[in-house]
């Protein structure tokens, strides 16, 4: 039976770590008193790791960063403060049980304490942790600590998911603990708060990751973790970045490409349009036939076209029509938590299907054009299928008299016309914008109720079935305004898109309240999730040409939005990533309340007037921002957008363009690196969508629809085993792609078999390496029933067998993982191997060697150590001492009396005479302070001085001994080679020359002007330490201070201006010299 794994990990607080480097966890070996195993030193406190619970010493970060912005060295000026705000924390971790936490992953360099005068409480080479672990606290549970990306973060590894309702804990000493509206727990302090992020969790199941819902529970200042039930049920994951797949769709007709989204399975659906009968559609699907009229293209009419693919793309799970006997096209399509795709779009049928309506008919608009085929009608529809595509579960029109769901009036690139977007909630409830002329356009629950301008945006609210209308509302400007974008987070509903107005509603205190020039603007709204209440409202852009496109929200709630720009003037933030010559796309990072921005940037390329129309973005959980778009030809009769020349990185798929492709980008955070990017396309089509959206998934995966091989080309880039490699249209098919952008994580698992034991003689006993890189959490699947979750675990294979090792490598700050293999063939019995080690110098006065076995792989040992002497152990360290120098052959067997076998292996020793004999000359002091001067050669660190002057002892390769006067003294030292245990001894006569009263400091001087006696100037003995010179006036200010005081002497001034003839007070301080007294200006 499988254990099950579970990982909780969460983002423990935001105190930065120390003058932003990394936290490091140093133990406590007795450099300090208190009952702490480790402390961790924070910019703004320290932590400190005792039995049960963690202590938090936190101080006022205002009130350091005031102090920090003093210079409080100036003479006369004192910026010191009566005390340091400072609060006390303790994490108590409640019906635990005793455990103390254990460093591991050491750092490359060690620490030393040489503080206070206690010299017992001095530690030199201590090694700090990088990483933290309470093992023990509560069963099948391990507490791990690290730092990421300069923050402190914790998470429980467990193996066993009941040991979940039993980690409990409190903050004594809070002021008050509170869970706010996004899942964080708070915890205020007298010095501010600290958070815990919401947290997330997952495990395991028959190789696919299952998350599950967790979240904070606060009882009487307890704190728990609540779980969804599905916890109980879990077991592993397989995910490999890679470029998974590229496909038609396979139509024998002209089918375009408008949208693509995906599913928690990795599934890839893809949405486009037909012409006439020949697409493919399996059996079972909703709708199998065409409902247009006859004829060859049969009117032109399009019907929207459903295409699902299993993750890998080499099958199709279901495929389908959509529409009525007119135009219908898809916008946007979505798939909720129960694997039901929900489609957004437009229709021109009166008859097109619909089930459990909101509105069961079209309510009529003008005659358009978009992208050549006509709209008699068009209305909204919102349809949802069922989990294999069989039944409609719900469809409806939404829409009033005009035209609804088109963009005629604000139409600046091909497909712009057939934007809009359809996004879920927590809960699956709908959301939708889109485009609207229509005055009637439904109303429910509206508090934005008219149309404004000639054509406005819309955004509605649907609930998770589809069949009831919450609310709906207009937003626009009393010109022309398009709905393109809409995300749900923490309450909030976001859209974006363009506007031709200077008035939109509510902009009172956003990031830009008014329209800056007279094209196009971007704009970004901001409305009440629950209520449809408009909020706020920002324009976005300069006094040029920008729309807003596309928009995401990252995991703190800022929003971004993705658009076009024209002008060259959109502002890249200092610091970020950017072309400043050629700025023809923008992102935008704006606050949640849309009232200030955070950071942009543009990017483009000198080929044509921009470079990418749109159609995918969004920010992953580490904050990359990722993109795509299309240029080209396609585009040429709305704006010149070509890619060509577009940055592209060392490992792109294709590093260069026809003109006319795709383009995928990754930006890290906050814009301030590039990442990623890419062209995609054929060699001669015109890669594009003909409207609609694509997305990225949570892991950074990109599900792109393209209208692919237009002109019954084949040249789009497929994968082997697609499910249809071939264009067999005679003009476009629908073409996906599904790209994984993740590279930053890779899993690595070895064997190491320097660590073999054997017992039973089948059975294998080893250790995994494990050499993933960027991940901080593991998961092992030892192919026999048993897992771990340690780093590099010891495992056992009783039998003799082949067995596929599974590594999952997991970062649990992004959420992302990577999975290795490794195959253990154990097809022979291990018997005993020996790894002896022989420890000892050749030079060692007393020939002693000390054998050293690391594997412990045998019941006994045999030594024949070469001297005629001969040794049965059963210890893993002997010790054996040879009569005089030479070389010596040491035979060592290993033994196993259970299966009767054994293993010899030989060491060479060798003994000689050679050691390095020290040289030692003593000088007199060269300060004349009572001391000696030394000279040595042939020595190193690990020889021990002691000296003897004249009955006073000292140590250490430089004495500190003084002799209190001068005179001829008898010097003794003794130098011991503590590794070739020999021993040097030394006397010598030593001229001992002792000169006090070393410094001279005269009593007045005569800054006058005459060229004489101008400089105050002392002198004395330049070996003295630190010395220091300082002057004083009457009121006790310090008017002189020198740090090198026989070289930069006081000319009678202070801050440029001559002081006036006085008595003044100095202080002289150097070595063990003190002196103070009084000088007297004369002028």
């Amino acid at each position: 039976m499988r254990k099950l794994f579970t990982v909780l990990p969460f983002l423990l607080f935001v105190l930065n770590v120390s003058w932003a480097q990394e936290a490091l966890f140093i133990p406590n070996e007795g450099q300090w008193e208190k009952e702490f195993s480790h402390k961790t030193p924070l910019k703004y406190g320290a932590l400190f790791f005792k039995e049960n619970s963690i202590q938090f010493v936190l101080k006022d970060a205002a009130q350091i960063d005031d102090l920090h912005g003093h210079d409080i060295h100036q003479a006369g000026l004192s910026h010191s403060i009566e005390r340091l705000n400072v609060h006390v924390l303790n994490m108590e971790f409640i019906d635990s049980r005793k455990d103390n936490a254990i460093g591991y992953n050491k750092a490359s360099f060690k620490h030393n304490y040489f503080t206070g005068d206690d010299q017992t409480k001095w530690r030199s080479g201590i090694e700090p942790a990088r990483a933290l672990q309470y093992q023990g606290l509560y069963p099948n549970a391990v507490l791990h600590f690290k730092t990421k990306n300069h923050r402190l973060k914790y998470e429980w590894r467990l193996n066993n998911s009941k040991t979940i309702p039993s980690i409990k804990w409190k903050y004594h000493g809070a002021e008050s603990i509170e869970i706010n509206n996004e899942g964080n727990l708070i915890v205020n302090t007298s010095v501010g708060h600290f958070y815990e992020s919401k947290p997330v969790a997952w495990g395991w199941k028959k190789g696919e990751r299952i998350d599950f819902g967790i979240w904070y529970e606060l009882n009487n200042d307890t704190i728990s973790f609540g779980v969804e039930n599905i916890a109980l049920t879990l077991d592993s994951v397989v995910l490999d970045p890679q470029l998974i797949f590229t496909s038609f769709s396979g139509s024998l007709t002209d089918n375009w490409g408008f949208t693509a989204t995906y599913d928690d399975q990795g599934r890839l659906y893809g949405g486009g349009i037909a012409f006439a009968t020949g697409y493919v559609s399996t059996v079972g699907a909703f709708q199998t036939g065409y409902n247009s009229s006859t004829g060859p293209f049969q009117n032109f009419e399009p019907d929207v076209t459903i295409s699902v693919f299993e993750p890998n793309g080499n099958n199709l799970l279901y495929a389908s029509y959509l529409g009525g006997s007119k135009s219908d096209h898809p916008h946007s399509m979505v798939v909720n938590s129960n694997g039901e795709l929900i489609v957004m779009g437009t229709t021109g049928s009166a008859n097109f299907p619909t089930q459990n309506p909101v509105q069961n008919s079209n309510a009529g608009g003008s005659t358009v054009n978009v992208n050549g085929y006509d709209f008699e009608d068009s209305d909204i529809f919102v349809t949802r299928f069922n989990a294999n595509g069989a039944a409609l579960q719900s469809s409806t029109y939404i829409g009033g008299s005009g035209n609804d769901g088109i963009n005629m009036l604000i139409s600046k690139n091909y497909g712009d016309a057939s934007r809009g977007e359809i996004s879920l909630d927590e809960n699956d409830n709908i959301y939708v914008t889109a485009s609207t002329t229509s005055s009637d356009f439904p109303s429910t629950n509206c508090t934005n109720c008219s149309k404004a301008g000639g054509q406005d945006a819309v955004v509605f609210k649907l609930n998770n079935q589809g069949t009831n209308l919450l609310w709906s509302n207009y937003f626009g400007s009393t010109d022309h305004d398009a709905g393109y974008s809409v995300k749900v987070a923490n309450g909030n509903v976001y859209i974006c898109g363009g506007t031709s107005g200077g008035n939109l509603p509510l902009t009172s205190g956003a990031y830009k309240p008014t329209k800056q020039g007279t094209p196009e603007d971007g704009y970004l709204a901001r409305l009440n999730a629950q209520t449809g209440t408009l909020l706020r409202s920002t324009f976005v852009g300069t006094s040029d040409y920008e729309q807003t496109f596309l928009l995401d929200i990252d995991k703190f709630g800022n929003v971004f939005v993705f658009g076009q720009t024209f002008g060259g003037s959109y502002p890249i933030t200092n610091g970020a990533w950017g072309t400043p010559q050629y700025r023809k796309q923008f992102i935008h990072k704006i606050s949640a309340d849309l009232s200030t921005s955070m950071a942009s940037t543009a990017f483009g390329s000198p080929q044509g007037d921009m470079n990418l129309v749109p159609t995918a973005f969004n920010v992953d959980d580490c904050l990359n921002i990722l993109l795509s778009g299309w240029g080209g030809t396609t585009n040429s009769g709305f704006t010149d957008t070509r890619v060509t020349d577009l940055p592209v990185s060392p490992d792109a798929l294709q590093d260069a363009s026809n003109g006319s492709d795709f383009y995928f980008m990754v930006l890290g955070k906050n814009f301030t690196s590039f990442k990623y990017g890419s062209f995609f396309g054929g060699v001669s089509s015109a890669e594009h969508v003909d409207g609609g959206t694509s997305r990225f998934d949570d892991r950074g995966r990109i599900y792109q629809a393209v209208c692919a091989g237009c002109g019954g080309n084949n040249d789009l880039p497929t994968t082997p085993g697609a499910f249809s490699i071939n264009n067999n249209s005679s003009n476009c098919n629908l073409g996906v792609i599904k790209l994984d952008f993740e590279t930053a994580i890779e899993a690595n698992a070895k064997i190491d078999l320097t660590y073999l034991i054997d017992t039973t003689c089948n059975e294998l006993t080893l250790r995994l390496s494990n050499n993933s890189v960027n991940a901080n959490a593991y998961f092992w699947d030892f192919d026999q029933g048993d897992t771990s979750i340690l780093e590099e675990p010891v495992v056992t294979f009783p039998n003799l067998g082949t067995y596929e090792v599974m590594l999952v490598a997991i970062d649990t700050i992004c959420d992302t993982y990577d999975t290795a293999y490794i195959n253990i063939v154990h097809d022979t019995a291990n018997f005993p191997t020996a790894d002896w080690n022989a420890d000892y110098v050749s030079c060692d006065l007393f020939r002693e060697v000390q054998f050293i076995e690391s594997l412990n792989d045998a019941d006994y040992y045999e030594f024949n150590f070469g001297d005629g002497t001969s040794l049965t152990t059963l210890n893993d360290s002997v010790f054996h001492a040879y009569p005089s120098t030479g070389t010596y052959t040491v035979t060592i067997t290993a033994r196993d009396s259970f299966c009767n076998v054994s293993a010899v292996s030989t060491k060479l020793v060798f003994f000689d005479n050679d050691a390095n004999v020290p040289t030692v000359s003593v000088l007199t002091d060269s300060c004349r302070y009572g001391g000696v001067d030394v000279i040595y050669t042939n020595v190193d660190s690990t020889m021990k001085f002691d000296w003897n002057f004249s009955g006073n002892l000292d140590s250490g390769m430089i004495p500190s001994f003084r002799y209190p006067e001068s005179g001829l003294e008898s010097v003794t030292l003794t130098i011991t080679d503590t590794v070739c245990n020999r021993s040097y001894d030394f006397d010598f006569l030593a001229d001992i020359i002792r000169i006090d009263g070393r410094v001279f400091i005269p009593s007045a001087f005569t800054p006058n002007g005459d060229n004489k006696n101008e400089l105050f100037k002392i002198s004395g003995n330049s070996c003295l330490e630190n010395p220091i010179f300082r002057i004083y006036d009457s009121w006790g200010n310090e008017v002189f201070k020198s740090e090198d005081p026989f070289k930069v002497f006081w000319d009678g001034t202070f801050k440029g201006t001559d002081v006036k003839s006085d008595v003044y007070t100095y202080r002289f301080t150097g070595g063990d010299e003190v002196r103070m007294g009084t000088i007297t200006i004369i002028r």
